[in-house]
């Protein structure tokens, strides 16, 4: 390789790349003529055969092929006691242990592990061809970096198409999970059993009915307003055990907690909310938006009586846009005589290439008149 001057003609010349010639005629005389003119035909062949453009060839094959031959060449010089020193004294131990001596010569370079399960595949194919035309008398195949699973018959879940494909997994689900199959995605309350058990499983087909209707997104953000509430539910009932209303909650006796209660409840979660949002950088519409899609989840739980009816409403003033700076009415206005000025000349410029040499006067003096005329002081 690298020759300047190489015989395209020759039977061990392969192929010439923009930087690299792959001609292999310094190997004659240790791997013998027709080993290597046969191997070189055979690397050609694949440029066709393999069905893979020039590059992938050049990559896959010749390269591969060029550190094969150096690899068998410091295979037989190494000088070992008991090693052959030419290709055919070689007998099928000896070609056995060049494999693992080749397999172990890769893995120890400093390439990547995936450059390194590439070379070894490739260099599988490469001797794979040469034992069909008879070039190395037995079968030898590097071992992969990652060894291969054998399926029992009927057990594999790999194919051809999806190789890498896994087995799906469908995990036991609590009662208190709801599964949407539309979304692909389950929303789980399960972590919330002990706080409100029978309330759970009450609210649950509502949530279901609901979640259905809705984009995955739309769900999602649902699912996160109604686990926030039962958050701050959790939190409180640790602080205050024995309060009547988490009694009454743990039971299962939610028929007993009036509407007062859950108001009061609500609208404590409602402030923290709140607080939360603005200590967290959040805006005022963002607790809103939260506290409103409460709101929804509550009317369609009070509609079939899961609870009672609460009147649940947002914040105040939090859909204006306040960094958005008012229109300034006609008293505000400032009159800036070098932008008018500027104004009027860009306008009257534009115009007159409109008109006529005879119109211009006449174009001019009705813009200076009818468009930038002085204003009048307003009435005091």
């Amino acid at each position: 390789m690298g020759v300047a001057q190489v015989d395209t003609n020759s039977p061990y010349f392969v192929t010439r790349t923009r930087t690299v010639t792959y001609e292999f005629s310094r190997y004659e005389e240790l791997f013998g003529s027709d080993f290597l003119a046969k191997a070189c035909d055979v690397v050609r062949r694949q440029k066709t055969e393999s069905g893979v453009n020039e590059s992938t060839w050049v990559d896959n094959y010749v390269i591969r092929f060029a550190a094969f031959l150096e690899a068998l060449s410091v295979y037989l010089y190494a000088g070992t006691p008991g090693r052959v020193l030419f290709l055919s004294g070689m007998n099928q131990s000896d070609w056995e242990q060049f494999g693992c001596w080749f397999r172990e010569r890769i893995v120890r370079s400093s390439l990547s592990d995936k450059t390194k399960a590439k070379h070894i595949l490739c260099t599988n194919k490469l001797m794979g061809f040469f034992i069909i035309v008879g070039l190395i008398p037995i079968k030898i195949e590097l071992a992969p970096l990652v060894p291969r699973f054998q399926a029992r018959d009927g057990e594999s879940v790999r194919t051809h198409r999806g190789w890498n494909d896994k087995p799906k997994i469908f995990p036991v689900l609590s009662p208190l999970v709801l599964r949407i199959e539309k979304h692909r995605r389950s929303y789980d309350y399960s972590a919330y059993r002990k706080l409100a058990p029978r309330f759970l499983h009450s609210i649950l087909p509502v949530l279901n009915r609901l979640y259905v209707g809705y984009s995955a997104g739309g769900a999602k953000s649902s699912h996160n307003t109604l686990v926030r509430f039962l958050d701050y539910l959790a939190r409180r009932s640790a602080q205050q055990p024995d309060a009547t209303f988490f009694q009454l909650l743990r039971l299962g006796r939610t028929s007993e907690i009036d509407a007062t209660a859950w108001e009061k409840i609500i609208y404590e979660w409602r402030d923290e909310v709140l607080r939360e949002n603005l200590e967290n950088g959040f805006s005022l519409k963002s607790a809103h938006g939260i506290v409103m899609r409460f709101s929804f989840i509550w009317r369609h739980l009070a509609a079939v009586n899961c609870v009672p009816d609460v009147e649940i409403v947002g914040f105040k003033n939090a859909k204006r846009i306040s960094d958005i700076k008012p229109r300034l009415s006609l008293a505000q206005l400032s009159v800036d005589a070098v932008k008018i000025s500027e104004a009027e000349e860009k306008l009257v410029s534009r115009m007159e290439r409109l008109t006529s040499t005879n119109e211009r006067d006449e174009t001019r003096e009705f813009i200076s008149k009818r468009c930038f005329a002085p204003t009048l002081p307003l009435a005091s």
